[in-house]
């Protein structure tokens, strides 16, 4: 257990986060947090789940095990208020050796950016007592196929497309979140994008949460600036009673190889602060690890797209265009905001990449020549002060992007700051590299689906490399 009641300064509250009530109905698990003394709830609620049924047939301890994980890894967002202690409550018991490391690894990792957008370098998150350690995986019949999460944006549309290549057979999975709007307005977002994909058949998982778009950093007395939530890993957990339920051994996300990367290494500790680390492989394995270990035998968490990058993601989408008209990325306002780092990335890369006429249909205005959007656009250029704090490609990928962009005649806006920058890039190199794949990062691919995902996606990738390659010759 580590201790950080001496390290944070006396300035910062709630001294403690608690897990103050929890209740179970059949299909919705629901959780009442005490932040210091400011109470915040979560209810999730699953479509195809019986939580009384589970109970019976895993036995109550294991399932209360499972609602632990869930309630720990929702809770670990309020770790933002800098909190010296939290309290599992009922669940305490539950908060294990193996569970600690795990969830120090997740504050380590996830954390580093809100402690550097904070100023709080020596802070290593709140402790709790370690209770002894607790009860082992349960196994159960593997159906033989897996749980693919679709966010509904372009990863979303190649990862189905690359299961679907090395026929796999698979379900879906979409879970919507109250910060990003209705949860029917989400599914059905995302459900446009599902319809073109061979799932068998759609999970849905609905998550309504009212600390993150609550005003409580208003409060002066926390003394923090931004909210942090480790979104895969809570997701993950959360996603167990499904696995539990259908018999999911494996879970697929569509996480690529730019999450690999930090955004900065910060000076005051010379860590490396990954914006993305939830979506890196060093989480993915964690995870996995401590899921097959503690949890679900012969579980196994795996990214599809882990060895590419973004231009080649995007050559890969430009096969499944009717797919991707639908998908969507932006947070702001769903399906796009187009003046926000994401819009702004999106836009870019899709009109460098893919035809003209199909981002003329996506999106409704020029993003590259709105003023607002010239920070954006500097900011994935690597023209401020560190790697963009979003899930977007690295900076070489987006001038990669304006140059192709360039070189087809696109002007106004943006373009004269990437213009006038003159990156001394080896573009046609970083084209090369960025339709390589990278199989050094396929080690948690099984090999079944890698010995038909890989071929498939190096035939595309040659395909379109003399013609992305002309246009860098214009």
């Amino acid at each position: 257990m580590t201790s950080s009641a001496a390290l944070v300064s006396s300035a910062v509250r709630p001294a403690c986060v608690a897990l103050h009530a929890f209740d179970r109905e059949p299909d919705r698990l629901s959780y009442r947090f005490l932040v210091g003394a400011s109470p915040f709830s979560l209810s999730i609620w699953y479509e195809g789940v019986d939580f009384l049924a589970l109970e019976r047939r895993f036995g109550l301890d294991f399932m209360r095990r499972i609602y632990f994980h869930i309630g720990a890894f929702n809770a670990n967002q309020f770790v933002s208020m800098a909190p010296v202690r939290i309290d599992f409550g009922e669940f305490a018991q539950y908060a294990d050796a193996p569970f600690d490391e795990l969830w120090r690894a997740v504050y380590a990792g996830a954390w580093a950016q809100w402690r550097y957008e904070n100023q709080l370098p020596q802070y290593r998150g709140p402790e709790f007592p370690l209770a002894a350690t607790t009860g082992s995986p349960v196994t159960f019949a593997d159906p033989g196929r897996s749980l693919l999460f679709s966010g509904g944006g372009k990863d979303s549309v190649v990862a189905q497309a690359a299961l679907a290549a090395a026929g796999a057979s698979y379900d879906s999975l979409t879970y919507s979140h109250s910060v990003y709007g209705t949860a029917r307005y989400q599914h059905e977002l995302t459900e446009k994008v599902l319809r073109f994909g061979a799932q068998i058949e759609r999970r849905r998982i609905s998550v309504f949460d009212d600390f993150l778009d609550s005003p409580i950093l208003e409060r002066q007395e926390y003394d923090v600036a931004t909210i942090c939530a480790a979104e895969t890993p809570a997701s993950i957990f959360m996603s167990l009673p499904l696995a539990l339920t259908f018999g999911y051994h494996t879970f697929v996300v569509g996480h690529e190889r730019s999450a690999e990367f930090a955004n900065l290494v910060w000076a005051a500790t010379g860590e490396a602060v990954n914006h993305q680390w939830g979506k890196s492989l060093d989480a993915e394995t964690r995870l996995s690890r401590y899921t097959a270990d503690r949890l679900l035998r012969g579980f196994h968490l795996y990214s599809v797209l882990k060895p590419l990058a973004d231009p080649a993601i995007f050559v890969l989408a430009a096969a499944e265009l009717d797919a991707l008209r639908h998908a969507h990325s932006c947070s702001v306002r769903q399906p796009w905001c187009e003046r926000c780092t994401k819009c702004a990335y999106i836009w870019i890369s899709y009109r460098a990449y893919l035809p003209p006429e199909f981002v003329a249909g996506i999106f409704q205005t020029d993003v590259l020549a709105l003023p607002e959007n010239r920070r954006c656009f500097r900011e994935l250029l690597g023209l401020g002060t560190h790697r963009v704090f979003d899930c977007v490609g690295m900076p070489e990928e987006t001038r990669l992007a304006f140059e192709l962009c360039r070189r087809a005649g696109i002007r106004g806006g943006a373009m004269a700051d990437f213009e006038a920058a003159q990156f001394d890039e080896p573009y046609p190199h970083l084209l090369t590299q960025g339709l390589t794949i990278d199989d050094a990062l396929a080690v948690n691919i099984p090999d079944r689906v890698w010995r038909n995902v890989r071929p498939w996606a190096t035939q595309q990738l040659a395909a379109a490399a003399p013609a992305l390659a002309g246009v860098l010759r214009r």
